[in-house]
This record gives C-alpha cells, sequence and structure tokens, in this order.
C-alpha cells in the first residue's frame, strides 16, 4: 500500500545517513583537530610570510648580483676593447715622425711618378718617331737599291748595245745611215748623258738617306739622354703601396687624436661605471647575507607550516561532514518520527475498522433485514469511506512532506558541491593573480629583457663604435622615474644615444642619419645575440630602406651597411631601395622592371 512504501522510503532515507550519524564522535575529534590546527596555523602564517617574503628578496638579490656581475664583465670586455683602440691610438701618435717622413717619402715618389709619366710619354712618342723614320729608311734604301738595280741594267743595255758599233765592221764609215747600227748609235749617244745622271740621282739619293740616318741618330740620342727606365713606375708604386697605410695614418693624425680622447674618455667612464657596480655588489652581497640569516633562522617555522597546511587539507573533511551531519541527524529524526507516526496511525485505523466491523456484526445479527440497519450500514460504510479518504490525503501530504526532505538532502548535497566550487575558483583566481603580476609590465618579460640588455647594449656600442669611429653609444633605460610623482619608479624602456662632445638625448630627438645608425646597430646586435645563442653564423641580410631620409642619412645608412659588411665577412646585404643614389654606392644591383608583358629581373 501507499502507507507501507512511505515507511519504506523513510527506512531508506534513515540507512543512508545512519554511517554519517555513527561517525559523530570521530566528526567531532576530527573538527576539534582541525580547529587547533587553525590556531597552530595563526602562530606559524607570520613566520611563513616573512620566510617567503626573504626568499623572494634572497632570490632579488641574488639576480641583481648575477645581473651587475654580468654588467662588470662587459665593461671589462668594452674596457680591454677601448683599451686596444687607445693602444692603437698612442702607437700611431708615438711614431709621428716616422709617419710625417713617410708622406713626404710619398710626396716624392708622386713627384717622380708624376715625372716618370710625363717622360713615358716622351719616351713613347720618340720611340714612335724612331719607329717610323727606321720604317722611312728601310723604305727609301729599298727603293734606292731597286732603283740602282733598274739603272744598272738600263747603263749595261745602252753599253751593249754601243758596243756593236765597234764590232759590226760595217763598210759604211761611221755607220753612217745603217739602219741596222742606227739604235746602237743611238744607246751609244746616251751612255755618256745616263752615266751622269745616274751619278747625280746617286749623290741626291745618298744625301737623302744620309739625312734620314743623321735624323735616327739625333732621336736615338735623345732618347738614350731620355733615361727611361720601364720598370722605374712599377717600383714607385710598389713603394708608394708600400707607404701608403703610413700616408692614411699620417693624413687622419688629427681624428686619432680625437678618437684617443674620446677613448680615454670612455676608459674613465667605464673605470666609473665598474666602480660604481662593484660597490653596488658589495652592498647588495652584504645584504644577501642579511636575508640569508633571516631565511635560514625562519626556514624551520616555514617547514612546519607547510606540514601544517597538509595536516589541514588532510583534516578538512571532518569539517564538510561537520556541516552535513545536522542534515542527516535531522534527516533521520524526522524519517523515525514519520515511521512511528504511520505506524501508530495504521494501528489506529486498523482498531478502528475492528471496532466499527465488531459494532456492525452486532447490530447486523441484532437487528438484521431492518431498515433501521441498514441505514446504519450505510452511514458507517459513509464513515468508513471518509476515514479512507481522510487517510489517503495524509499519506498525500506525507508523501509531499517525503519529497521536501529530499529536497532539502539534495540542496545541502549542492551547496556541498558549490562550497567545494567556490573553495577551487578562489585557488584558481589566486594563481591568475600571480600570473597576472608575474607577465605584467613588471613581471617575467621586463626581467628577462633586463637581464638581456647588458650583453645587448655592448654589442650595439661595439657595432655602432665602428660606424662612426666611436663617437657614438647607446644605452637602453628599463626604470624612470615620473615626473609627477619622484619617488615612483615605473618600467619602461626607452634608448638614449651618447654623442661625443654633445649632450645625450632620447633616439626620437637624433637626426635621421644618426638614428639610422642607432637602429641597426639595435638590430645587428639583437640578430649577433640570437644567431650565436642559436649556434649559427649570419649569411644573409635583407633590409628595407628607412623612409624620409635627408642627403646626409642616405649616407649614414649606406656606411652603416659597408660597415656591417666588414665587421662580418661572410654575410651577405640585400638592401631595398628606391633611391639611385643610394643604388650607386653598392657593387652589384637587382633590377625589378615592369613592362606590358609583365615584370623582369634585370642584374647588373
Amino acid at each position: 500500500s501507499a502507507t507501507e512504501e512511505l515507511i519504506r522510503e523513510q527506512k531508506a532515507i534513515i540507512s543512508e545517513v545512519t554511517p554519517l550519524i555513527a561517525q559523530s564522535d570521530a566528526i567531532a575529534t576530527g573538527v576539534c583537530k582541525y580547529n587547533n590546527l587553525l590556531e597552530q596555523e595563526k602562530s606559524l602564517i607570520t613566520e611563513n610570510a616573512m620566510y617567503t617574503n626573504n626568499v623572494n628578496n634572497l632570490d632579488r638579490i641574488n639576480g641583481e648580483i648575477e645581473t651587475l656581475k654580468l654588467d662588470i664583465r662587459k665593461a671589462q670586455i668594452r674596457r680591454q676593447a677601448t683599451n686596444m683602440d687607445v693602444d692603437g691610438c698612442s702607437t700611431i701618435l708615438s711614431n709621428v715622425s716616422a709617419l710625417e717622413d713617410a708622406a713626404k717619402q710619398y710626396e716624392q715618389y708622386s713627384s717622380d711618378l708624376e715625372d716618370i709619366q710625363k717622360r713615358s710619354q716622351k719616351y713613347i712618342a720618340l720611340s714612335n718617331s724612331i719607329s717610323k723614320i727606321q720604317k722611312e729608311l728601310g723604305d727609301a734604301r729599298a727603293a734606292y737599291n731597286a732603283e740602282v738595280s733598274e739603272r744598272v741594267t738600263t747603263l749595261r743595255a745602252y753599253q751593249q748595245k754601243a758596243e756593236l758599233l765597234q764590232d759590226s765592221e760595217c763598210p759604211i764609215s761611221g755607220g753612217g745611215d745603217c739602219r741596222f747600227l742606227a739604235d746602237a748609235k743611238n744607246a751609244a749617244a746616251r751612255v755618256q748623258p745616263y752615266t751622269e745622271a745616274c751619278t747625280r740621282w746617286k749623290n741626291e739619293s745618298f744625301a737623302k738617306l744620309k739625312k734620314l740616318q743623321n735624323n735616327l741618330k739625333a732621336l736615338e740620342s735623345e732618347l738614350t739622354r731620355l733615361s727611361y727606365d720601364p720598370l722605374a713606375s712599377d717600383n714607385i708604386k710598389s713603394s708608394m703601396a708600400t707607404l701608403l697605410p703610413q700616408v692614411e695614418k699620417y693624413k687622419n693624425l688629427d681624428a686619432t687624436r680625437e678618437k684617443l680622447k674620446a677613448a680615454q674618455g670612455q676608459l674613465q667612464e667605464i673605470d666609473e661605471s665598474v666602480s660604481s657596480l662593484n660597490q653596488k655588489m658589495s652592498k647588495l652581497q652584504i645584504d644577501a647575507v642579511k636575508v640569508a640569516s633571516e631565511v635560514d633562522r625562519h626556514e624551520t617555522a616555514a617547514d612546519d607550516y607547510k606540514k601544517l597546511l597538509s595536516e589541514l587539507a588532510a583534516n578538512k573533511v571532518w569539517i564538510e561532514k561537520e556541516k552535513q551531519l545536522p542534515a542527516a541527524q535531522g534527516a533521520a529524526a524526522t524519517a523515525e518520527k514519520q515511521i512511528t507516526e504511520l505506524h501508530n496511525l495504521v494501528e489506529e485505523y486498523e482498531r478502528d475498522i475492528n471496532d466499527k466491523n465488531s459494532d456492525y456484526e452486532k447490530e447486523k445479527s441484532a437487528a438484521e433485514g431492518s431498515k433501521s440497519l441498514n441505514k446504519q450500514l450505510t452511514d458507517i460504510d459513509t464513515k468508513l469511506t471518509a476515514i479512507q479518504s481522510s487517510m489517503y490525503d495524509l499519506t498525500i501530504q506525507l508523501g509531499a512532506a517525503q519529497q521536501k526532505l529530499k529536497d532539502c538532502i539534495s540542496a545541502k548535497k549542492q551547496t556541498s558541491v558549490l562550497m567545494q566550487s567556490v573553495h577551487e575558483l578562489s585557488h584558481a583566481a589566486a594563481i591568475y593573480e600571480t600570473l597576472k603580476a608575474a607577465f605584467s609590465k613588471d613581471g617575467i618579460p621586463h626581467n628577462i629583457i633586463r637581464s638581456m640588455l647588458p650583453l645587448l647594449t655592448t654589442t650595439a656600442n661595439t657595432i655602432l663604435g665602428q660606424m662612426t669611429g666611436g663617437k657614438m653609444g647607446m644605452e637602453f633605460i628599463t626604470d624612470k622615474i615620473l615626473k609627477s610623482n619622484s619617488r615612483k619608479e615605473v618600467p619602461t624602456l626607452d634608448i638614449i644615444i651618447n654623442e661625443y662632445g654633445k649632450d645625450s638625448l632620447p633616439y626620437l630627438s637624433k637626426s635621421g642619419g644618426e638614428k639610422v645608425k642607432a637602429s641597426l646597430s639595435a638590430i645587428l646586435s639583437l640578430a649577433e645575440i640570437k644567431s650565436s645563442q642559436a649556434g649559427i653564423q649570419l649569411g644573409m641580410l635583407f633590409i628595407d630602406e628607412p623612409p624620409f631620409l635627408d642627403e646626409d642619412g642616405i649616407q649614414a645608412y649606406c656606411d652603416a651597411l659597408e660597415t656591417i659588411q666588414h665587421r662580418y665577412s661572410g654575410l651577405k646585404v640585400m638592401a631595398i631601395t628606391h633611391d639611385p643614389e643610394m643604388k650607386a654606392r653598392f657593387p652589384q644591383s637587382i633590377d625589378i622592371i615592369k613592362d606590358d608583358t609583365g615584370s623582369h629581373v634585370l642584374m647588373e
């Protein structure tokens, strides 16, 4: 029946909460222990906070000490490099007289070379003239020999024909009008005039040849007097090439003096910086010893606090059970009361039914067949029906109460789950706040940047010094004082440009060329640090031209790129530009040409 079902449900509730109620003594003991641990926590939490604070301070101080050590090492490296510059400049300045002699000798060689070049031109002109006259003389001799051969042949022909007159034995005296001897007579008449003509021609030819020979001897004599040695020019050029480095040093003596002065100033600044860093490190080391002593003093309490937290976490379950115990006890008491009431109600209903049945039987037997008895029976049935209806209503009410009890128990469980969720969310929120602080402006990224800045500054200044002859340097500032509050220091990242003989100014306040050199040195120092840590070498550098550069800025940009190429011998620099003046500074170029057919690549 419904009543029996309600009784079974109440018994099930009692069975569910009985194990928790059975732990009442253990719960009381656990809660007492938890409260005692909380009292101990109050006494240890201050000690643990002091320990944690001192540990954090010690880590911070040790980190600052390591940073200072790194700064000192970098400063010593800079000092060594600067000292080498000082030694190099001093060596050059100590040999001024030798450099001056070398410059004078170089000037003398230059004058000699100029004279040799002039004599070379004259030597070439004389050589060409001699070659020309030699050719004319050779041609004249060849023509003379050919003419002599021809004239001798002609004269012999005349003489042979003339001899015919003597050997002809002609009967006509003197040959008369003999046609046979007419040609011989004519030839005999020509022998003497032709011989005389040949003599005149020979004398004239000898005179021309003699003149050419005299001209040739005069030119050869002049060439000999010129005393030109073709190898002398090469010897002088070789000597000048040997002297050129010394001459360049002599020309740059003023710049060397300025560089020496700047390097000496840098040495003084570095020494002062190292001294200041050593003082800071000594103070921090003293502070570290004091803080380490405090850490040791509170370490035992901190260990006890950690153990206490573990015990608190282990005993916290009793607190949760203590919260659940009243509800369980109330549920058990309510269920037992409901069961008792249901049993009593059932017994009462059963007694009432038995009494009514007994009365019914008595009345039925006493007045069987009577109408009044039937009426009484009808009334009894009506009352019985009403009682059963009331019993049903009470059963419904009991079920509703039981459902409310279940809802209360479920709500208690949900409350416990929500409390656990709140605890977990509180723990997550604490972790979030810790991470938020760690990655804030003054958190881990800022400290990473701060730890890298000494090496970055040293490398960037080395590159910038090579670009500017040691006249420029740069400094990275990670903290600054607010103008509105002189006591408040905030994290920042500013770049200050230092230039010899000028005030230090922020990066944005410098000229275009100075900003180009500074930015390139910073970019290349980052690339160099990254490549060195990765164990690779820089092979190719692609760099776009900075916008809005004036003429000085363009030249400074190109000078910087040339310095970069000299610093990294194996580095290929690819500079992107639209400026023809900048393009002219590079030995090779790749042009992108666009026409109607598309884009084309042209290498020069």
